[in-house]
């Protein structure tokens, strides 16, 4: 599948000629080319027996070297593009019909002489070699395995699925993800406390080691909702501050008995003293600095002994855009491995309009694919584009099942390898 971004400008030369309506196009081309082109909408009638290449130079350095402000992705994108056509000129081919070619990399030395920021543009990744055709993406079927009233089963809810799992075996489940594990203060079990206190609202520790087991015996693996964008302290420091974390079950690794430094300094509600976030801010609990290596090497113990100890077999990210996906990367690595599947849940708003959802959703399904590119494709993520789109269609807006390529419009159609078709909850 290819996927493509588009960033349009408006931009002045250096002569009186006026180009608008510039648009450096990105492409990426299967999982092993990429391709990268400028088209412009105005070309002199001078440049109509220039090659492509030289043309879209030209108009390149012309838009670096005009009045136009532009960011550092914006530059970055137009330095890339150069790079390409710099590659495409030394080898002395020409562009299609359609002005794009294949690329595989630019040498630096044939760059033009133009002042271009060292960084590479932001693109769609290729799936990293061990979970191209990992065993953990192929077929995978996931059924949330609680909703927000099963903490209150009676009997608990551990012993209930541990009974069905023969049956959700039975009825094409791959997965299962299970509620968050850890003791909390809600008893949902998103406001965790102590990561390592397995005895919750949902039943006890060996409750849950069980039904896993009982998954596994089915055929099933089981994944844990795994919420570390934040943590409820439980003691409060000398100046009546709740920012004292315990650890008081004993367990092999780092401890994660934490003072004020593992909240991000510029949580609101909540005196840390950690770095900013590197994501959005939380609200209702701590928010982690997940930028600290203590920290992160201790939340890498926990999730490796949920792996080990307790049997889960991926995670589900809970809130991750809270938190870089740089880091959710670091987690996947260094416990289950990207062949193991995860996801994550970035749920932002869709655009809507005076009619209702706009029928062009392209910049909710790019931050999910900006996600997905930043974590290296070792996560998927939960498809809630699609899900907006589909609760539309069915009022027979069927129109609004594919793009303008012809293509799901959700994020399935850019990254159906990565995209977790989500229906409900």
């Amino acid at each position: 599948m290819s996927t493509r971004q588009t960033l349009s400008l408006r931009a002045y030369g250096r002569s009186s000629q006026v180009l608008s309506n510039i648009r450096v196009k990105r492409r990426v081309m299967s999982h092993r080319h990429h391709a990268a082109r400028i088209t412009c909408a105005t070309i002199p009638e001078q440049d109509k027996r220039k090659t492509y290449w030289e043309k879209d130079a030209e108009h390149a350095i012309d838009l670096l070297r005009g009045d136009v402000e532009l960011d550092d992705v914006d530059r970055a994108n137009i330095a890339h593009t150069l790079k390409m056509l710099a590659w495409l000129a030394s080898t002395g081919q020409r562009a299609g019909s359609s002005g794009s070619t294949r690329f595989t990399s630019a040498p630096e030395d044939l760059l033009p002489d133009v002042d271009l920021p060292p960084a590479e543009p932001v693109r769609r990744t290729k799936l990293p070699r061990e979970a191209e055709a990992s065993p953990g993406y192929s077929n995978t079927i996931l059924l949330q395995g609680f909703n927000w009233t099963s903490c209150s089963y009676s009997g608990g809810w551990y012993n209930h699925v541990q009974e069905l799992a023969t049956d959700i075996a039975s009825a094409g489940f791959s997965h299962v993800y299970l509620p968050p594990p850890s003791q909390s203060v809600s008893d949902e079990g998103y406001l965790p406390q102590q990561l390592y206190q397995l005895n919750s609202k949902y039943g006890s520790k060996d409750q849950l080691v069980n039904v896993i087991k009982k998954l596994h015996e089915s055929g099933v693996k089981a994944v844990a909702d795994i919420v570390i964008n934040h943590r409820c302290a439980d003691k409060q420091n000398d100046r009546g501050e709740w920012v004292i974390f315990s650890d008081e079950v004993d367990h092999a690794g780092s401890s994660l008995s934490w003072g004020d430094w593992a909240i991000v300094g510029n949580d609101p509600a909540f005196s840390g003293t950690g770095a900013p976030a590197s994501g959005e801010i939380y609200g209702p609990a701590p928010d982690l600095d997940h930028s600290n290596p203590a920290l992160r090497g201790a939340l890498v113990d926990w999730l490796n002994w949920l792996d080990t100890e307790i049997g889960y077999d991926g995670w589900r990210f809970d809130f991750a855009k809270g938190y870089s996906p740089i880091f959710t990367e670091e987690y996947v690595r260094s416990s289950v491995g990207p062949e193991s599947f995860c996801v994550g849940e970035i749920w932002t708003s869709c655009m809507y309009g005076p009619n209702g959802l706009n029928a062009n959703q392209d910049p909710h399904r790019q931050v999910l694919a900006d996600w997905v590119d930043a974590n290296k494709s070792t996560s998927s993520v939960f498809d809630f584009t699609t899900k907006a789109i589909l609760q539309e269609a069915v009022n027979d807006q069927f129109w609004r099942l594919k793009d303008e390529r012809n293509r799901p419009p959700g994020f399935i159609g850019w990254g159906p390898n990565r995209a977790g078709t989500f229906v409900d909850n």
